[in-house]
């Protein structure tokens, strides 16, 4: 199984999972799940089922994740514009295709979020038939003929945020093809990363009948062929007749050899193309995530075939640093840090805040602090932050200072993919007494005033305004909040309040709340976990809710 990049927060509140759904309106599919109906979220069927007995009111196909038995045969959507993708909060669905078999989505659907793996080799893996059909978030390996076949006819057909590994030792292999045969066909590939073992890596296929067309534009895409002397793109019409042509257009795309031949075939490069070999994290073990340094990152264009909202493969956002990367991923941005206040400060001590934004990645903070503004001095923050892309809060207390000393210090923090900084600020620690009395040497307190003076007031300073928790997902009127602690790790109090108002915590194998919001439709309500460990630093989230009127259920998860 390809390696899945878990980018969780060592605090993160998870999705709502979705309530039990109306009759006729979603089909659940689970890897135990029966090969009847009714398939519903309570009695999940199987794929086939779920897939195939998919009827004009009931479209939406959600898959339980984990991994679903080889397909015995073509698993084909009976009914153009089907949605199928993974249920929200169950894991990443798993689909294995059985020798010669497929997973065929027809005209206008939609599969998106899914891990489908050829045990034994098959034709295409995944065909993406008749135009129209978008996939995305998905990721195909294994032997195949062709890892993702797009659409030959109709709408154009899309293919983005995506990897596909092709281990087919045949040298006719490729990783994404489409082919048109007597007909005029476009499909587009966006940000996806396509790797093989033998054939192109991307190849457009005109039909020698001598009126085919078949055109791809790529954009924001890796196509490496790694078997000797194979082209990474190949546009092919293979009959000598005027009328075929087949065309592969590449916008700031990374790829070397190509192989056509003027004027039926054309590799385009329509600029931005990168020579240079893409680094990846560890392509001996199946993980093409770039690595830092990798000539791909920041390196594409937004791309017209994205969503209104693109993310990459695994659900980050789609532009991290100052471009969209090429490939699948969104390479992690360099974490933003904000320097805090200092507090607490006495005659040789002070507690240093500061707030960072990980960006993608788990990120190490620390403080540095000096008499200067070289610092000199570092103190690290434990634990690291998490993953994430909100801003956390972060405190660290400092000791063993002079006293009666001004200091510089800063909250600093990186990861593998860059380091952020943020602003310089001062303290001075409280000083001494001096030599009989009469005040302090250094800044702890403010000297007496000279006789006859009067002394000005002290400057008011108005805090800045606490930022609002994030606005979660949908609307609730009934919660559960799980607690989990990492293994080893024992929690001295778990509090849960809501608006204020603590709510009963239960503590078994796992501690858990409830929070009811009945009768509060239509407020937004603030929900506060605190899990305070026997040894470490206390945890804290919060979030805002939308209460609904209707009866609702969901599950928020805070690990620790």
């Amino acid at each position: 199984m390809l390696p899945l990049r878990m980018m969780v927060p060592v605090l993160t509140t998870g999705a709502l999972l979705a309530a039990a759904p109306a009759a006729m309106a979603t089909r659940y599919a689970a890897p135990g799940g029966t090969n009847g109906d009714p398939c519903t979220f309570a009695q999940p069927c199987s794929i086939t089922t779920a897939i195939t007995g998919a009827t004009a009111l009931d479209k939406e196909v959600r898959l339980f994740g984990g991994h679903y038995p080889a397909l015995p045969a073509t698993v084909q959507t009976a009914v153009g514009a089907s949605d199928i993708g993974a249920e929200p909060g169950t894991g990443r669905p798993v689909i294995h295709l059985g020798g010669g078999t497929q997973l065929r989505v027809i005209g206008g659907s939609r599969i998106a979020d899914v891990d489908i793996v050829a045990d034994l080799p098959v034709g295409d893996a995944l065909f993406m038939a008749d135009g129209g059909v978008i996939a995305e978030r998905i990721r195909v390996s294994g032997p195949a003929a062709s890892g993702v076949r797009l659409g030959a006819s109709g709408t154009p057909s899309t293919l983005r945020d995506s990897l596909v590994l092709n281990s087919s030792p045949n040298s006719s292999s490729t990783g994404v093809s489409m082919e048109c045969n007597g007909c005029t066909s476009t499909a587009r590939v966006s940000n996806v990363t396509v790797i093989t073992k033998s054939g192109p890596a991307l190849k457009a296929i005109a039909d020698p009948n001598g009126a085919s067309s078949a055109t791809m534009h790529v954009v924001n895409t890796i196509a490496l062929a790694t078997g000797g002397g194979v082209p990474d793109v190949e546009a092919s019409a293979p009959a000598m007749m005027g009328n075929d042509k087949a065309i592969v257009n590449l916008t700031n795309s990374a790829y070397g050899d190509v192989l056509a031949s003027a004027p039926r075939e054309e590799v385009n490069d329509l600029g931005g193309h990168v020579t240079a070999a893409p680094l990846f994290v560890s392509a001996a073990a199946g993980d093409y995530r770039q690595a830092p340094g990798s000539p791909t990152i920041d390196a594409g264009v937004p791309s017209l075939f994205e969503g209104p909202m693109p993310t990459d493969l695994f659900g980050s956002p789609r532009t991290l640093g100052i471009a969209p990367d090429i490939g699948a991923d969104e390479t992690p941005a360099a974490p933003v840090v904000t320097t805090g206040a200092a507090t607490g400060v006495g005659t040789t001590a002070a507690s240093i805040a500061g707030d960072v934004t990980p960006n993608g990645a788990s990120t190490a903070w620390r403080v540095e602090y000096g008499t200067t503004t070289a610092y000199g001095t570092t103190a690290s923050g434990a634990p690291a932050t998490g993953a994430g892309f909100v801003g956390e809060a972060v405190a660290l207390p400092l000791s063993g200072l002079a006293p009666g000393t001004s200091y510089h210090y800063r909250v600093a923090a990186g990861h593998a993919y860059g380091s952020g900084f943020g602003q310089d600020a001062t303290f001075t620690t409280a000083g001494e007494p001096a030599p009989g009395g009469g005040g302090t040497v250094g800044g702890g307190s403010t000297p007496a005033p000279a006789p006859g003076v009067t002394p000005l007031p002290a400057p008011v300073v108005t805090p800045k305004p606490r930022p609002l928790p994030p606005l979660a997902k949908g609307c609730v009127s009934l919660r559960d909040f799980t607690i989990r602690l990492k293994q080893g790790v024992k929690a001295n109090a778990v509090t849960v309040t809501v608006d204020g108002k603590r709510a009963k915590v239960v503590r078994g194998k796992r501690i858990s709340a409830r929070v009811d919001l009945r009768g509060k439709a239509k407020k937004i309500v603030v929900v506060k976990v605190v899990v305070a460990p026997a040894k470490g630093q206390r945890t804290t989230t919060e979030r805002r809710y939308r209460t609904c009127a209707k009866k609702a259920a969901g599950r928020n998860e805070v690990r620790l």
